[in-house]
């Protein structure tokens, strides 16, 4: 039968340890972390990136919506029934 809980593999002793190294008044980082961490930020991309991109796409492609185009449209829309209304009549 399968216990519920599992046993611990870390001894009490060594968590305390671990947990006393690991206090952020005690710990420095080196030079060579900080230039570590300073490489890997350069990489990593704004949050916006992607949304950026998708609407240069949409400017080049032109089928970005904005509330111009929306106007636009819906006058176009007026004068097309409108004018199938003068038709009928």
């Amino acid at each position: 039968m399968i216990s519920n809980h599992a046993q611990c593999i870390v001894s009490h002793a060594e968590v305390e340890l671990t947990r006393s190294q690991m206090n952020e008044s005690d710990y420095k980082p080196t030079k060579e972390e900080i230039q570590k961490w300073l490489r890997e930020l350069k990489n990593v991309p704004e949050p916006n990136c992607g949304r950026i991109q998708e609407l240069k796409d949409k400017i080049k492609n032109k089928t970005l919506i904005t509330k111009e185009s929306i106007e636009e449209t819906a006058i176009r829309l007026a004068a097309r029934f409108l004018g199938k209304d003068k038709n009928t009549n």
